[in-house]
């Protein structure tokens, strides 16, 4: 399996979800942004329109993507809740280090799954045999082999959630926190030259734990 890295040595696109997420945040708090439930009313308004009544769903399903993401650099999301404030989430995705699966507990501050939630869980990295790529190694760039081991990992997060859409089930979600792998992410190399210490400090860099930042939407089912 010939894989090119050239994405994952680019740093860019930690800047790029770094960015984003606050752009975000930004976007979310101006008030008047009808699609987000925030009626325009002006001083010559002779008729004050209603709220859009919630309803709330017995599940959502949606995406997430970010950086250190629970879910993998981009997965699917499937929540179900379980009382008015606790809600089971787990997904699934792809990561730097193989696939991802992830289960968590999240509690909110409000009723009806929106605003300020905190969610705590655990997550599991398949890890990737035979990885073929060309790297930097004590005699210079060649081709080597590597398996990369499964790793688990726990983490927390907070996350904050706005409605959106005609049912107003629909959710734009932004998150942040912590991961910390439960035992130190292991790789071992099967061809090649010995690695160059700065390509081992990179796949290092690659592995599971660190900061969490990341984004996402998810849809309500109804019955």
């Amino acid at each position: 399996m010939q894989i090119n890295l050239q994405f994952f040595i680019n740093n860019s696109y930690m800047k790029f979800y770094s960015l984003f997420f606050i752009f975000s945040i930004c976007m979310m708090q101006i008030k008047a942004i009808p699609i987000f439930g925030k009626d325009i009313i002006t001083p010559d308004s002779t008729n004050i329109r209603k709220s859009k009544t919630v309803t709330t769903p017995f599940s959502y399903i949606g995406f997430t993507t970010g950086l250190n993401n629970p879910g993998g650099v981009i997965g699917f999301d499937f929540e179900i809740p379980v009382g008015k404030y606790v809600c089971i989430n787990t997904g699934l995705g792809f990561s730097t280090w193989g696939n991802k699966i992830h289960a968590e507990c999240k509690y909110y501050l409000k009723p009806n799954q929106i605003g300020w939630a905190f969610g705590t869980g655990i997550a599991l990295n398949s890890g990737v045999d035979n990885f073929q790529a060309k790297m930097e190694t004590i005699n210079g760039n060649e081709d080597v082999t590597l398996n990369f081991h499964p790793v688990q990992s726990a983490f927390f997060c907070a996350y904050r959630h706005w409605r959106f859409g005609r049912k107003r089930s629909s959710r734009f979600i932004c998150f942040f926190g912590g991961d910390v792998p439960i035992k130190q992410p292991v790789f071992k190399e099967l061809n090649g030259d010995p690695l160059s210490a700065k390509t081992i400090s990179f796949i290092k860099n690659r592995a599971p734990g660190g900061f969490i930042v990341g984004l996402g939407f998810s849809f309500g089912l109804h019955h």
